[in-house]
């Protein structure tokens, strides 16, 4: 989610006596609060191949095109050594019912015992070493564009504890647990776990989910680190845990294999060395898996299962590449990401199976400029997708096959004007229908949007 100016409302007077009278001020509770969607009063939709367009109308968020959103955003601080954060989000239910109400990106607490030292447990994002270079929301329109999180990946859990340590000045340590699984009393596969003194059932892990045994909850461990040099930039590197699992390859139908969750090795430096400059490069390198664990335990074996022969997948290389500029009443950003070498090999019981996957390059470049009364920007969005191949030989023979990529194509142009707090953007965007080698056609989408977002 986009964040805005913002200013807290400090119950000091109120929240903040009941909680910590005898404190600070710098202990007590505050609230934000803030509000964004995207209206687009007309869209047109128009496919190649048809003659009559589709005209729509419709109404989400402003990030992620689903629905308007309110959110608060409290937070409680005891003389900044322990407190808590959470989002309070209220958006659109189900079938067009305004009654959905959840939690946003926080739900947990943190505790600060030294300077040098930090625990954050529950939902969190920490970005003290997240790519620098995020998108613009004009993409949303015209041609999908990556995060600041394919730079160089946030601390983001859901059931999670991240420990952060600062042993020198410049110097940031992070070991992050992203999902732990929540105590129950009672387990389907086990019997009630030892009384404690008082007779009650002790808690333990949830067995009836195997994901969350020891083993797989570890595996998924993130460590980073980073170093600023002063008058120069950032400079950071970390792991990324997974839990690697993978369908098979089924050689009648020549089904490719689905992996996911594979872990990698990511590297990025962030150039800050010039007023009003920031470059910010990162490398993504996947580690290659094979015949890994699944989530289902073996009570014969008191080990987890096997995915059996399953080849060996490595999702490649990914580089990130952005960069802003401002002079004066001109801004100037950029951001061109490629993803490449990913590859899938088999070779057992007479079949051997070899997938290269299409490389895929992403570009944007926005810039804009303030004209005092309100500020105009241009949006410009590249998508192109290689040509993949897959060969395929048994005893039979051998099948080659080949799929052509494709382009696309976007552009828009926006004014956006501050509003106290808040601002309001319009303007038009336009996706180019486009045609690949093999003659699918893509449509060309026109939209009006409107974005709304304000914060107090």
């Amino acid at each position: 989610m986009k964040k805005l100016l913002t200013f807290s409302i400090v119950l000091g007077v109120v929240c903040g006596t009941l909680a910590f009278a005898q404190e600070e001020a710098k202990s007590g509770v505050t609230i934000n609060a803030e509000a964004y969607a995207a209206l687009v009063p007309l869209q047109i939709v128009h496919n190649p191949d048809r003659d009559d367009p589709y005209v729509g109308a419709g109404l989400g968020g402003w990030a992620d095109g689903n629905v308007p959103l309110v959110r608060l955003d409290v937070k409680g601080n005891f003389e900044d050594k322990i407190g808590f954060r959470a989002h309070l989000d209220f958006l659109r239910g189900d079938a067009g019912v305004f009654e959905k109400f959840t939690v946003g990106d926080f739900l947990g607490l943190w505790w600060q015992p030294l300077p040098q030292l930090k625990f954050d447990v529950g939902r969190f994002n920490e970005d003290i070493l997240r790519g620098k270079v995020g998108d613009d929301d004009w993409h949303n329109f015209t041609v999908g564009m990556k995060g600041k999180d394919a730079i160089f990946t946030r601390f983001k859990g859901d059931a999670g504890v991240l420990v952060s340590i600062k042993p020198l000045e410049g110097l940031f340590i992070g070991v992050h647990v992203p999902d732990f699984s929540p105590l129950v009393g009672d387990t389907p596969n086990y019997t009630s776990g030892a009384p404690d003194l008082n007779g009650d059932t002790v808690p333990v892990t949830n067995a009836g989910d195997d994901k969350y045994r020891a083993l797989r909850v570890y595996e998924r461990t993130q460590v980073a680190v980073g170093y600023e040099l002063s008058g120069i930039g950032l400079v950071r590197a970390q792991f990324v845990g997974a839990n690697g699992d993978g369908t098979d390859f089924i050689a009648a139908s020549q089904t490719p294999p689905v992996f996911n969750n594979a872990p990698r090795i990511e590297a990025a430096f962030a150039y800050t060395g010039m007023e009003n400059l920031v470059i910010d490069f990162g490398l993504k390198f996947w580690i290659p898996i094979g015949d890994t664990v699944t989530d289902a335990w073996s009570e014969t074996d008191h080990e987890y299962t096997m995915t059996g022969a399953k080849g060996t997948f490595w999702k490649g290389m990914q580089i990130a590449l952005g960069a802003g500029y401002t002079m004066g009443a001109i801004g100037i950003n950029a951001r061109i990401d490629v993803g490449f070498l990913e590859n899938y090999k088999y070779d057992n019981a007479g079949l051997e199976v070899n997938i290269d996957y299409p490389f895929w390059l992403n570009f944007h470049l926005w810039p804009s400029y303030d004209l005092g009364f309100a500020t105009i920007g241009l949006d410009f969005g590249l998508g192109v997708n290689g040509d993949g191949k897959a060969k395929v030989k048994t005893g039979a023979g051998t099948t080659e096959t080949e799929a052509k990529g494709g382009i696309d194509v976007g552009f828009g142009l926006w004014i956006q004007k501050a509003i106290g707090n808040g601002s309001i953007r319009g303007g038009v965007a336009y996706k180019v229908a486009t045609e690949n080698p093999e003659n699918v056609k893509q449509n060309g989408i026109l939209s009006i949007p409107i974005l709304f977002g304000y914060a107090f």
